[in-house]
């Protein structure tokens, strides 16, 4: 009863809760579905996870020699300078967003502990996030379902990772066409790093997490970054950092990108 009690505290007025926790105990923190606009039950079209899965066409491709153990920036002799790191000591994004391609944090083989500052991403979403029903607009629901917080976020925090299938781009081309059929696409370009770089998609269709729920903003207060949380360089990780700071319960939404598209176009809702 007491979870419940801290779950229902950020609940709006009007709002009814249609889940206590959609990761059903996946994540830290339970992640509770609130619906204040319609009567939509509570979406369960997916399979909840916490990593991406590999599509087993994708599996051939992704063989070949894995980059060297990412040197733990802290242990280094001279130490690295601030500006040379990825996050502060209070785990926050030090660049500007779409400034730096890759992020590496410290892996197994860094000589390390898991409490070192550069593990950030691979411990998960630290702040309290929420599904929510997006109210109508004339009379349509353009938004369908977003997310949001109960807590302030600063400017730099990690939220969450979009989270799905990784697909190779032919099977990405294939589902595109029955997604667009649909109206309803969550596939994103990844990709890798070093030698031989392989091309691919995150599928948040069938296997996804809270990121297949974040909408698109053309004035966004989220943004996504590439990083490497093992020695794997063909499998990044697309993790969401806060843009600016966040007050509670304003909706997360990023910039999807599809300027750099041809023939994609989303609107700005």
């Amino acid at each position: 009863m007491r979870s419940r009690a801290l779950v229902l505290r950020g609940k709006k007025e009007r709002e009814k809760i249609l889940m206590l926790d959609v990761s059903r105990g996946h994540e830290r923190k339970p992640i509770p579905i609130f619906n204040g606009a319609d009567d939509d039950p509570a979406p369960n079209d997916f399979t909840y996870v916490t990593e991406c899965v590999v599509n087993e066409g994708l599996r051939l491709l992704l063989g070949g020699p894995l980059r060297d153990p990412w040197p733990c920036p802290y242990l280094e002799r001279p130490p690295r300078k601030p500006e040379d790191l990825a996050y502060s000591q209070d785990g926050r994004f030090l660049h500007p967003a779409h400034t730096i391609d890759s992020v590496y944090e410290c892996t197994l083989g860094s000589g390390c502990g898991m409490d070192c500052k550069n593990r950030l991403v691979q411990h998960g979403p630290k702040y309290r996030l929420e599904v929510i029903r997006c109210l109508q607009r004339d009379g349509n629901f353009p938004k369908g379902w977003g997310v949001r917080s109960p807590d302030f976020i600063p400017k730099g925090a990690f939220i969450n990772e979009y989270i799905g299938e990784y697909i190779s781009d032919d099977e990405a081309e294939s589902r595109g066409i029955r997604y667009d059929d649909q109206k309803m696409s969550r596939i994103m370009d990844v990709v890798g790093d070093g030698r031989d770089v392989v091309r691919m998609c995150i599928d948040a269709t069938h296997f996804s997490n809270l990121g297949r729920f974040l909408n698109h903003s053309c004035d966004p207060n989220v943004f996504k970054q590439r990083v490497f949380c093992d020695h794997n360089s063909r499998l990044p990780r697309i993790a969401l950092f806060a843009l600016r700071d966040i007050p509670p319960h304003e909706e997360l939404a990023y910039d999807y990108g599809y300027q750099d598209v041809p023939g994609k176009t989303v609107p700005c809702l």
